[in-house]
C-alpha cells in the first residue's frame, strides 16, 4: 500500500502535533514564540489529523536559537520544483498565483506520479508532487482523489517568494511562458 498524505494510518507522525510543539517551546523556554511559530511551520495536514507542523523547522529553531526562517526549504536542492513551476502552462501558472494569494487549488491527486509526467507538463502531477515532497498541503479530499490544497504556511510562501525573485536576477537570459505572464499580468 502506498502511505500518502491522505493516508490515515501514521497521520500524526508526519510531523509534530501542536501539543508537541508547546511542549518543546515550553521545554526550552521559548512559549513567547508560539504565534510566530504556528504562523511559520503549522498549517500540514495528513489523512485526518491537521495542526501539524514542520519537524525539521521546528528542531532548528529550538537548536539553532535563531528565529523563524526557512529551515526545511534551505536545506536541499529545490532546483526540480523550480523548474517544473518556471516552465509551467498558463493553467499551472494562474493555479499558483492563485495559491500564492492564500486561495485553495482542486485537483486530482496522483499517489504514483512519475518524472515522466513532470516533464510532459502534466498538472495533476505537477501538483501531486508539490504535495508529496511538502510545498502544497492538502486540506480537503474525498475518495474519488479530488483534493483542494493550499501552501502550508509562511515557510513555504517565502521560499516560492524567493524563487521567483531569483527567476528575476540579472543571471537569467530567457523568460519562461510563466514569467511572461507574470510580467504581463496574464
Amino acid at each position: 500500500n502506498v502511505v500518502s498524505t491522505i493516508s490515515t494510518c501514521y497521520s500524526d507522525t508526519f510531523g509534530f502535533t501542536s501539543a508537541e510543539v508547546n511542549k518543546i517551546l515550553n521545554n526550552y523556554s521559548l512559549s513567547f514564540w508560539k504565534d510566530e511559530i504556528v504562523k511559520w511551520y503549522d498549517g500540514y495536514t495528513f489523512g485526518g489529523s491537521s495542526e501539524i507542523y514542520n519537524p525539521w523547522s521546528i528542531n532548528s529553531f529550538v537548536g539553532l536559537l535563531e528565529g523563524p526562517t526557512c529551515y526545511w526549504t534551505n536545506i536541499s536542492d529545490n532546483s526540480l520544483i523550480n523548474d517544473l513551476i518556471k516552465n509551467c502552462s498558463k493553467d499551472v501558472y494562474s493555479a499558483f498565483v492563485g495559491l500564492l494569494q492564500d486561495e485553495t487549488y482542486q485537483f486530482n491527486l496522483d499517489s504514483n506520479i512519475s518524472f515522466n509526467n513532470f516533464y510532459q507538463r502534466e498538472k495533476e502531477s505537477i501538483f501531486s508532487l508539490l504535495v508529496a515532497s511538502g510545498y502544497i498541503t492538502v486540506i480537503e479530499y474525498d475518495l474519488s482523489g479530488k483534493v483542494f490544497s493550499k501552501i502550508p504556511n509562511f515557510e513555504v510562501k517565502e521560499t516560492f517568494k524567493k524563487m521567483i525573485n531569483d527567476w528575476f536576477s540579472p543571471s537569467v537570459e530567457s523568460y519562461s511562458e510563466f514569467i511572461k505572464s507574470f510580467l504581463s499580468c496574464n
